[in-house]
């Protein structure tokens, strides 16, 4: 054997010995490390507040710790962004809202690609929005706030958690829905708007129930609907923005997505921890006591749902001309 064909004998072996390498090191026991959660909104944010209350079980589940990260910015496009980035190992999860969803037709220019970059590994929970104002604002229900507005258009305004977030898309449908024109406020997330809320500065939010609950119950906030279709067992006296915009439901969901390549096996491992977290009677009472539901999901369910849920926010985006401030 000449020198040249020792040289390419060589090096074929030594990127075959590499492969196997790496392959048996991915094929290993997982989990092995502490696994992050990336939420896209900042800390004490509905999202924030679900994730961390599901992770402390998950992390009993999954025999490692499980720390939840806060990467806000874009909607939740910072944070899927990264995750999509990331190894696909299992190691680096993303806690989706119903913004990811939104997001593909909000952003014309996403540096990614969220039904391609990442794979669904569970649906977590699923909760109504609760549309709130200060306690200054003179009206108490959604007719009485439709009829102010109109004697203002342009001058009232609301705040969501990002442009493009959940709660930006209800206030757009509510204008859509009531033909009022207010002017949206982006915020770095739901708990800085709803500071300005309470001080006065917003007309209203719309905010997952768990953020806005405990300033509801203080007194700061008054909750004037809840966006979905039927009233919320948590607040059973608030009516839905349905019974006076019928047809009105957007709600939110909360799931956990993994880069695009993880390994299925891994997928239904993480999928299985969450399903038996979810099934908790303890976890139920806690989530149901913030306003959520329990909506354990496998990730091939959990998939599809999304799937149709990138459809149903692109007629909702294209039919209100909903475009970023």
């Amino acid at each position: 054997m000449n020198k040249n064909k020792m040289n390419n004998f060589l090096l074929g072996f030594s990127l075959l010995a590499t492969s196997i390498f790496f392959q048996t090191c991915l094929a290993g026991p997982y989990p092995e490390r502490p696994i992050k959660v990336i939420v896209g909104l900042g800390p004490g944010s509905s999202l924030d507040t679900v994730m961390r209350l599901i992770g402390q079980k998950l992390a009993e589940q999954m025999g490692q710790p499980v720390v939840v990260e806060n990467r806000s910015g874009a909607g939740g496009n910072v944070a899927a962004e990264a995750v999509a980035r990331s190894a696909p190992d299992g190691y680096t999860l993303l806690a989706v809202n119903t913004g990811l969803a939104i997001a593909p037709s909000i952003y014309k220019n996403l540096s990614f690609n969220p039904s391609k970059d990442l794979i669904a590994v569970a649906q977590m929970t699923r909760m109504p929005h609760v549309l709130v104002a200060p306690v200054s604002l003179p009206v108490n229900n959604v007719a009485e706030f439709i009829a102010l507005a109109k004697t203002q258009p342009g001058r009232l305004n609301f705040g969501s958690a990002g442009i493009g977030n959940a709660d930006h898309l209800a206030g757009e449908v509510l204008k859509s829905m009531s033909g009022i024109d207010i002017i949206h406020i982006a915020y770095r997330g739901g708990p800085p708007a709803l500071a300005d809320l309470v001080n006065g500065n917003l007309a209203i939010v719309f905010s997952g129930i768990p953020g806005a609950l405990p300033l509801i119950e203080a007194g700061k906030l008054k909750a004037l609907a809840v966006g979905t279709a039927q009233r919320s067992a948590v607040l059973p006296n608030v009516p839905s923005v349905a019974e006076t915009i019928p047809g009105f439901d957007v709600s939110l969901w909360y799931g956990m997505m993994a880069p695009a390549g993880t390994r299925p096996e891994i997928i239904t491992l993480i999928s299985s921890a969450l399903e038996t977290v979810l099934k908790q009677p303890a976890l139920i009472a806690s989530l149901n006591k913030m306003g959520a539901d329990s909506a354990a999901s496998s990730a091939a369910e959990f998939q599809r749902f999304v799937n149709g849920e990138y459809q149903r926010w692109k007629k909702v985006v294209q039919e209100g001309n909903v475009q970023l401030d």
